[in-house]
């Protein structure tokens, strides 16, 4: 077995499919903070997150979201809005830079939907070729100024089955879960992850982003 080495420099690496590495994923929900006033305190858990996007393509409802995590490097990390930019702390000490590397979690989850978006209970099983159709690639974005990511290492993917709740009434979701290993050597804190999702023909499906 062997992993694939791609930097988002280049073009979209894609999602491995089942032959390829296969890696069991903890899932770390590090919670979308509120944002902050300068006298508030945002405290993260374990990572951060990308939140979560909705996409409408012929009837069918694709739910986007993912969480980015480098051990226990986030758990304790706060962050305080100043006049000067955010400040980040953990333990007493001031923290500039994301950790050396990454791991990345993206999810996707496929329902069929009305004319109005609203998805059905009963979501629809991702198959294994749209899991291998999807292209990744990484940027890090500080106001204006956008860089690629790099050394981006795709690691594998599975289906998991999740709890959601509509309108008060309880559904199963087959949701697909890709991870992938970023470098974040000497990136600093005030910098957005974004990350976007395309198929194999360079058309764009999503763009996450998360903040500490």
């Amino acid at each position: 077995m062997k992993t694939e080495h791609a930097s988002v420099a280049n073009k979209g690496v894609r999602c491995p499919g089942k032959k390829s590495l296969l890696v069991v994923l903890l899932f770390l929900g590090s919670g979308t903070p509120p944002d902050a006033t300068p006298s508030q305190e945002i405290h993260q858990s374990n990572g951060i997150d990308f939140g979560g996007q909705q996409t409408l393509s012929r009837g069918t409802c694709f739910y986007w979201g993912g969480h980015a995590f480098s051990g226990d490097y986030f758990h304790g990390l706060t962050r305080k809005d100043s006049p000067d930019g955010p400040i980040f702390r953990k333990e007493g000490k001031v923290l500039k830079y994301y950790p050396e590397r990454l791991q990345v979690v993206i999810r996707v989850a496929q329902h069929e939907c009305d004319a109005r978006g609203v998805p059905a209970l009963s979501s629809l099983t991702i198959s294994d070729d749209f899991a291998a159709a999807l292209r990744f690639s990484a940027e890090w974005k500080a106001g204006t100024h956008a860089e690629p990511g790099k050394d981006l290492v795709l690691l594998g993917f599975q289906h998991k089955v999740r709890k959601f709740d509509l309108g008060g009434e309880q559904g199963l979701s087959d949701v697909l879960e890709c991870s992938f290993n970023l470098d974040s050597h000497e990136i600093p804190l005030t910098s957005h992850l974004i990350v976007k999702v395309t198929d194999s023909e360079g058309t764009q499906l999503v763009r996450l982003s998360a903040f500490p």
